[in-house]
């Protein structure tokens, strides 16, 4: 009886310390890195890259910083093959909406990429930075 309290504070404490170290990582050094997308000057703009459907025809496409409900227009396009691209600020939130014509319907796919810039030391031949977190998929899943 005597020992179940310093036995309880040793398993708290060890139980404490493994979460600490689990979560305290952080998650850009568990990228995988396309080595062949990597630059050796550091970039000073990120691609994104948009994945559409292709069966609908023309998509328009919006680029917004932040959030949507901001509603502060970045960029607009109509795009009709199954992938674009929009060149934007690093290390900036955005969301990016496709609008679809199905028949007399419309349809919007909604995503959102915060693109980062990382420095890669070890993972190539050469240090390299590598822009990460920047492609969204805006592709229809199914229509009704």
């Amino acid at each position: 009886m005597v020992l179940k309290l310093p036995i309880r504070i040793l398993c708290a404490t060890l139980l404490f310390m493994s979460f600490a170290l689990v979560f305290s990582c952080d998650d850009s050094d568990m990228l995988i890195i396309d080595c062949s997308k990597c630059t050796k000057d550091e970039p000073s703009n990120a691609t994104i890259d948009i994945s559409l459907s292709t069966q609908y025809g023309n998509v328009l496409v919006n680029v917004y910083e932040g959030n949507l409900e901001d509603s502060v227009l970045f960029n607009s396009f109509s795009y009709a093959s199954g992938s674009a691209s929009c060149e934007v600020t690093p290390n900036k939130k955005y969301t990016i909406t496709a609008r679809y014509a199905v028949g007399n319907k419309a349809y919007i796919a909604v995503d959102s990429v915060t693109p980062g810039i990382k420095y890669v030391k070890d993972q190539c031949d050469e240090a390299c930075y590598y822009v990460y977190d920047n492609s969204a998929d805006l592709r229809l899943k199914y229509t009704k």
